[in-house]
């Protein structure tokens, strides 16, 4: 018993002198050696007891003892506690941080040292990392928000609600006013919640913490609200409040993630677009069945890795721009395969579906083997520029948890740019000319002088490299590997056939609807039944409309 009242004393001591009392300032070195000694005790309660008066109070001097403790700076010098300064090793008043001369740094050196176990070591680094939440970098403030919700009963509520005051980012404003909440909160024993709601003060609180915890955008703010809707201790009138807020935080966040999926199956599309682009100018053109299509985003995103690793080591100062070397690095190493496979092997093989089917899949087996056997059948690593990193999330207030990566969002924008090329390219040019006669009706074009065979090569060519830039984005948000492409051939094809061979408008409208679709639809389905109704919807559509939703135009397509 007198070993827990001395523990107190020197805890009561120590919160006296770290906030400045007047009267612990006359005699400053005894309360100072009173409250910081028991650190060095070697009863593990005095310890836990002391460190935690520590914690407990917002102010320089206990951040200061806090960081010398944790940097094992903190010395006992007789019935004086002092800290070891980091650069001279002079020994520092812990409550000013002024020196102290009379204390040697050798004498300082030689002092006793505290003693920190697990929970000591953790109870440390929690209040240490609270101190954060001031810091002037938003990036550490937001990573010691979200330490800091995972256990609020280890931070001290002052400290918590300076950092709402000084904060000015709504995000985080967010996210402190719900760990605020937390602390708030009163536990699931309390009385409170076994007696109906009143209109006192303590109710009134609760009622607000609840409302904070509903309106929240952080996940912390549901596991509280789910366990007292599920304590049957609760009253009628606190579980039927619980139930609300329980209510309006899932439907508020069902709506955001809604609008996540949709955003992620937009991202989907986009790559699927670029896919099926290139897809829908060489079968169009051609009426080939490419299956090696799919390794030309294998092969983009493989030029994008090769451009990322050059410029890290030629020019490091530059790797958060290799992006824009890597562009078209991945639509040229594409397209170059792509024009050796028509005049290698296609080109003796029109008109023969079947022979050209076999051939491509075979080509398909062979790039994927020369790939393992070059850079390895491992995922490679592709970072994203600084600039690409993080997400915006914006509507808080109406959708919390909404997240838009801007590696996402950079692909959207990536697309659309590509879909607009493309599209100038066929119908503001000589090629894409010669391309849509060619596609219409081949001999026609071919008797006022257009060189079809020159036509396909460098179509082929254009739609490989269009696949490239799809590998290139892919690469952004998705793993690296071998065997990245064979997820996307069948799609690309369902995507052609749907929208109408050689058709961008119908391959826009298709790759939205099969990528925001399935998307939306893997929740309720699962991922494989979703694609098996997809396709079996394709087929009955097909079945109806041959044509597919935009139909080609011209003699060929009449015939």
């Amino acid at each position: 018993m007198s070993r827990l009242l001395r523990a107190l004393a020197c805890a009561a001591a120590l919160l006296l002198t770290l906030l400045g009392s007047p009267a612990v300032q006359a005699q400053q070195a005894q309360p100072q050696a009173a409250g910081l000694q028991a650190l060095f005790s070697g009863d593990f309660s005095e310890r836990l007891q002391a460190l935690q008066a520590v914690a407990d109070v917002t102010s320089p001097a206990s951040e200061r003892v806090l960081r010398a403790l944790d940097q094992d700076r903190l010395r006992q010098v007789g019935e004086r506690v002092l800290i070891q300064d980091a650069g001279s090793g002079a020994a520092l008043d812990p409550v000013s941080g002024q020196p102290v001369p009379e204390i040697s740094a050798e004498a300082l050196a030689a002092g006793a040292t505290p003693v920190l176990n697990n929970r000591l070591r953790q109870l440390l680094g929690a209040a240490l990392g609270a101190y954060e939440l001031l810091s002037p970098d938003v990036a550490v403030r937001r990573a010691a928000v979200s330490h800091a919700l995972q256990s609020p009963g280890e931070i001290a509520p002052g400290l918590v609600a300076q950092a709402l005051a000084a904060e000015k980012q709504s995000d985080l404003r967010g996210a402190l006013q719900v760990l605020s909440a937390l602390q708030a909160l009163p536990a699931q024993g309390d009385a409170l919640w076994q007696s109906a709601p009143d209109a006192g003060d303590a109710t009134r609180a609760t009622l607000a913490v609840l409302d904070t915890l509903a309106q929240a955008s952080a996940p912390e703010a549901l596991p509280p609200l789910r366990r007292l809707s599920q304590d049957e201790s609760l009253s009628k009138g606190w579980r039927l409040r619980v139930a609300e807020a329980l209510a309006t935080y899932q439907k508020r966040h069902e709506r955001a993630q809604w609008f996540n999926t949709v955003f992620s199956g937009l991202s989907a599309a986009s790559i699927l677009l670029m896919a099926a682009m290139g897809l829908a100018i060489t079968y169009g053109l051609m009426g080939v069945i490419n299956m090696a299509h799919g390794e030309m985003l294998m092969i983009g995103a493989y030029a994008t890795w090769l451009t990322q690793s050059a410029v890290r080591s030629l020019a490091p100062g530059w790797l958060d721009q290799y992006i824009w070397l890597a562009i078209p690095a991945s639509f040229g190493a594409a397209a170059l395969v792509g024009m050796l496979i028509e005049s290698l092997v296609l080109r003796h093989l029109y008109g023969k579906p079947v022979d050209s089917l076999l051939a491509t899949f075979g080509i398909s087996l062979i790039l994927m083997q020369t790939v393992r056997t070059l850079f390895g059948a491992q995922n490679v690593e592709v970072a994203n520029p600084s600039w690409l990193a993080g997400a915006q999330m914006p509507f808080q207030d109406w959708l919390p948890g909404l997240q838009l990566l801007n590696s996402r969002i950079a692909v959207l924008v990536f697309a659309a740019a590509v879909l607009l090329a493309v599209w100038l390219l066929l119908t503001r040019t000589r090629l894409g000319l010669f391309v849509r006669a060619v596609t219409q009706n081949r001999r026609m074009a071919s008797c006022v002088g257009v060189r079809t065979r020159r036509v396909d090569n460098l179509a082929f060519g254009l739609g490989s490299g269009i696949a490239g830039l799809g590998g290139c984005a892919l690469s952004q948000i998705s793993n690296v590997g071998p065997d990245m492409g064979q997820g996307h051939i069948i799609d690309s094809f369902m995507v052609v056939v749907l929208g109408g061979v050689g058709q961008l408008a119908g391959t826009l409208v298709a790759s939205l609807g099969l990528g925001v679709g399935g998307k939306l639809a893997e929740p309720y389905m699962g991922a494989v039944l979703t694609r098996i109704v997809v396709l079996l919807l394709i087929v009955l559509f097909i079945q109806k409309r041959p044509q597919g939703l935009f139909a080609l135009k011209g003699r060929s397509a009449e015939a």
